[in-house]
């Protein structure tokens, strides 16, 4: 299990055939900051972006007393 690629269960390829990276690649530009790809790295970037929301809080009401 450990050794075994995720992949999506839908259309029969890995994550990593997908995401354009493999894990090994990002967990290593993660940690170290090293990338020797140019353009995973801005796909690496974008998604991480695109995901920020992700950590924020959820906006709650606060009504004003």
């Amino acid at each position: 299990m450990v050794e075994k690629v995720p992949i999506d269960g839908l259309c029969g390829k890995t994550d990593e055939e997908n995401l354009g990276f493999t894990y090994a690649e990002l967990d290593r530009y993660i940690r170290e900051g090293v990338i020797e790809d140019q353009e995973k790295k801005a796909k690496i970037d974008r998604l991480h972006k695109m995901n920020l929301f992700k950590l924020e809080l959820m906006p709650v009401f606060e009504p004003e007393l």
